[in-house]
């Protein structure tokens, strides 16, 4: 049989004498299903320090639990991360790369449109010259000096503009695209 005392032993906030709290029916449920589930089910009245005090390995298995939990779930949210940086690299190095097909099929006079559509897109400075100065090699008509070491693509298309008719149906003989060239023009 037992008593309230054995209640107050496992738990101390057990008051027989208290009508407004839990009968002594209610405690001896609440253990045997403590018992029943060793310690993963703390049904009240009973406080979660009883099952820290019987049961320390469920508290640290739960423990354990939660963490791995909480692991888990920050990889997931760091590969995700990852995965939208490295999406978003890859979108940008394709910007580029379209960037410079673009610019294969654009003549000098036509290099400071290219360049705002290209900043538009959010492409830098920096992934842009190289090629714009590899590109400008290309036309016979325009001075190498205008490409040596010249790092703003600003300053190529002023230099480029204004240019005579002669020269802009020179450069556009250059283009690798010839579809639409016709005699006569």
């Amino acid at each position: 049989m037992i008593t309230a005392a054995d209640i107050w032993r496992i738990d101390t906030g057990y008051d027989p004498k208290n009508r407004q709290s839990s009968t002594k029916q209610h405690y001896i449920e609440a253990i045997d299903r403590l018992i029943a589930t060793q310690g993963e089910l703390c049904p009240l009245p009973l406080s979660d320090s009883i099952v820290t005090t019987f049961f320390p390995e469920t508290r640290h298995r739960q423990q354990e639990r939660r963490l791995r939990r909480w692991d888990v779930k920050f990889q997931r949210r760091a590969s995700q991360q990852e995965k939208a940086v490295q999406q978003k690299r890859r979108r940008y190095q394709t910007q580029v790369a379209q960037a410079e097909i673009d610019l294969a099929f654009t003549t000098p006079s036509g290099l400071s449109a290219w360049y705002m559509r290209q900043a538009k897109q959010g492409i830098y400075d920096d992934d842009l010259i190289d090629m714009v100065q590899a590109w400008g090699l290309r036309f016979v008509s325009i001075d190498s000096e205008t490409w040596n070491g010249q790092n703003d693509i600003y300053w190529l298309a002023d230099a480029l503009e204004g240019r005579a008719e002669v020269e802009q149906w020179l450069d556009y003989l250059m283009l690798p695209n010839k579809l639409g060239w016709r005699h006569g023009r």
